[in-house]
């Protein structure tokens, strides 16, 4: 029986960071993306890949109108570069990963990658479902902290390390089932939460433990603020209400199929690098 572990990887985290690294080459954002999906066979041992994907209008701005919302760009050069990333994102979701062989492709109108991430870790600890492996999601996101368990670990692309259990525990002094509500009192800046002022992440957790003094003005804004934590609670917990159940299914990546797509999109120095899925065929 084949252990590997099944890598969930949020894709419009990993793509955004490929924007800034190869992002002005030509097709650079996918050329880093598939550069780093074939590095990330060899670091996970693993060649079992699901692609997730966030896909608008967010189901979250129902809630809160301000989620997620962003300032315009700071150019119209910028603004360019960005719509360039989306549309290679696009091409992925929609085309690429497909015509490669690659099965689990998931996206949901309204939701985001790290729902889908957080419902196939759920699914996957029902005990009807023994076979599916040791789960790895691949985010930078903070808010999968709050799946990390025996299940689940977390590799960050930008250290490319492992961050589990041990790990959270260590850096923060709380277990992963808290983190949703350290996110609700503190907010989130890369979501555009606003939680309670002055409020930040550790100090949200002093406030958990019961280790925040009661005459801080901190204890006291958060004492005062339950509606505003019970509103980001539905925004941070994972996954979203509603998010539907993903079934994973077994891959069909040739080398055929890779070289004829890479060759298609002129990424000539991938074109006989292909992922070890394909070297069987």
């Amino acid at each position: 029986m084949d252990d590997s572990p099944l890598i969930l990887i949020d894709v419009s985290n990993l793509a955004y960071r490929c924007h800034y690294t190869t992002g002005k080459l030509e097709n650079g954002v996918l050329f880093g993306f598939f550069k780093y999906i074939l590095s990330l066979e060899q670091k996970l041992q693993s060649t079992k890949m699901v692609f997730c994907f966030d896909t608008k209008p967010y189901k979250r701005s129902e809630i809160y109108a301000d989620y997620k919302r962003k300032g315009n760009p700071k150019s119209e050069e910028e603004l360019d570069d960005l719509l360039e990333c989306f549309r290679q994102v696009g091409l992925l979701r929609n085309e690429i990963l497909r015509d490669l062989g690659y099965a689990n492709v998931f996206w949901s109108v309204g939701y985001e990658a790290d729902d889908i991430i957080a419902s196939i870790e759920r699914e996957a600890l029902v005990p009807l479902t023994p076979e599916i492996p040791k789960l790895i999601a691949v985010s930078t996101d903070k808010d999968l902290y709050q799946l990390l368990g025996w299940k689940l670990d977390i590799w960050n692309p930008a250290t490319n390390k492992i961050y589990d259990t041990k790990s959270m525990v260590s850096e923060w002094k709380i277990a992963p089932d808290y983190w949703s509500k350290v996110k609700a009192i503190a907010g989130c800046k890369t979501d555009n939460i606003t939680g309670i002022k002055g409020v930040k992440e550790k100090t949200a957790i002093k406030y958990i433990l019961g280790d925040l003094k009661k005459s801080s003005q901190a204890f006291q804004r958060i004492s005062v603020g339950p509606e505003i934590i019970e509103r980001n609670l539905k925004l941070t917990t994972l996954p979203f209400l509603g998010t539907p159940r993903f079934e994973i299914n077994e891959d069909n990546v040739t080398a055929k199929r890779w070289k004829g797509v890479m060759t298609n999109l002129e990424l000539k120095t991938l074109i006989n690098t292909c992922p070890v899925a394909a070297r069987r065929f």
